[in-house]
């Protein structure tokens, strides 16, 4: 191998395996920027995903070589199609097939995965195993220790931590018991066994490095029984300063997926008590909740909250500009959520959830808030946040950068994860 760089050592060759290529969240804006910062650095990569769905264009990846499994619909389609993905969501020949060709045709020396249950199944970890390959995951999600991978209970809408620790057979049952995945008993029963299978390849993978973005996925991970030796906390990394920074305007702008766990919801609720004068929120983002939520907003006649669904990036930009704070509910443990970094690198204060990571991201007082998640909590934040006037954007800005992970900062703390 080539050098890459003095101070970064020999090149890498490096396999990204996740199971979207297209654009659904987070997991693939990480994806996108790691395999941009790996090239420009004079690393190769190539990528393992599945083909996208209709309409859905595959991201830019660089230009990486790219090696797609057949996409896979789980709702739809005959009962004999569903049967056989439901199958193939808990073990999948095919997709360790595409990573075997994809190691014999690049010759990877290092593996990274991302998000690999249901589309990928642990079926892809299991065909990387042997071959003398450094191999790195990154816990985006809670998949590592929970069935449905968001230490969530979709029927009740609550977090649920009953799979932490808990022995194999728990782990098979749990999600049957509660329903907890979709509120369906058979996505539950696929996902409780996908469960116990994917945990038996992922811990006998002891070679592989679990990636932990945030403090309190490294501490759920280690509840869990995960081997110390194994976890490694590296902040993800911060976008560059925007352009231009907030420029004082009154609007609160939300900017994620509309889904339950999200609890936009409760959000409302908040909005509604605070009763601000002469001030907007605006709903920036799409999913499952979008209907929902705009029906709601119309039925309350709640006529100082705009929905734009999903924006580019220039309208994203004009929207931070005008904001004099995101907000970020959550009835979930989100864990290190690009979307507050984005506006705290331009000048904007992010009001979060006060429970999982993202209370990392902010510092009270200078760079944010962290908020009870009730709908009391959300509107005395909000309130306190009108009341204090106008952003001071470069105050936001200096304040984030004693804590801030620079793209440079991590891409070198990355290296060297892939040393052998």
């Amino acid at each position: 191998m080539s050098a890459a760089t003095p101070d970064q050592g020999p090149a890498h060759r490096v396999l990204l395996v996740s199971k979207f290529v297209h654009h659904v969240g987070g997991v693939e804006t990480y994806l996108a920027w790691q395999a941009g910062a790996l090239r420009r650095a004079g690393h190769e990569v190539a990528v393992v995903g599945m083909t996208p769905p209709a309409g859905s264009p595959q991201m830019d990846l660089a230009g990486a070589a790219t090696y797609l499994t057949p996409y896979r619909a789980y709702t739809s389609g005959s009962t004999a199609t569903r049967v056989t993905s439901a199958a193939a969501s808990v073990w999948s020949p095919a997709a360790a097939r595409t990573v075997v060709r994809a190691i014999e045709d690049f010759r990877p020396d290092v593996v990274h995965f991302h998000g690999t249950c249901y589309q990928l199944t642990s079926s892809v970890v299991r065909a990387t195993a042997g071959r003398g390959l450094r191999r790195v995951a990154t816990a985006h999600e809670y998949k590592l220790t929970c069935a449905n991978q968001r230490l969530y209970d979709d029927r009740a809408a609550q977090v649920c931590e009953r799979c932490v620790g808990a022995a194999p057979l728990d782990r098979l049952l749990n999600p049957v018991r509660t329903r907890c995945i979709k509120g369906s008993l058979g996505a539950s029963l696929i996902g409780g066994v996908e469960a116990v299978v994917s945990d038996r390849v992922w811990r006998t993978a002891d070679d592989l490095l679990i990636h932990a973005p945030s403090h309190f996925m490294a501490r759920t991970l280690l509840a869990d029984g995960w081997p110390p030796e194994r976890v490694t906390t590296l902040d993800l990394p911060w976008p560059e300063q925007s352009t231009e920074t907030a420029r004082g305007g009154r609007d609160f702008l939300y900017l994620g997926r509309l889904a339950p766990e999200k609890d936009v919801r409760t959000l409302l609720a908040g909005w509604r008590l605070a009763g601000l004068p002469d001030a907007r929120l605006v709903i920036a983002g799409d999913g499952a909740e979008d209907a929902a939520l705009r029906r709601q907003v119309a039925e309350e006649g709640l006529t100082d909250v705009v929905l734009t669904g999903r924006v580019g990036r220039a309208e994203l930009e004009d929207l931070l500009r005008h904001s004099c704070a995101t907000v970020h509910p959550a009835a979930w443990f989100e864990n290190s959520p690009f979307a507050v970094r984005e506006s705290l690198m331009a000048g904007v204060p992010a009001l979060v959830a006060d429970i999982g990571g993202m209370p990392e991201l902010v510092r009270e007082g200078t760079t944010g808030s962290l908020v009870q998640h009730s709908p009391e909590g959300w509107a005395a934040a909000l309130t306190r946040q009108a009341d204090a006037g106008p952003v001071a954007g470069q105050g936001v800005l200096d304040a984030v950068d004693d804590y801030r992970t620079t793209e440079d900062a991590h891409l070198r703390a990355l290296l060297e994860l892939y040393r052998p």
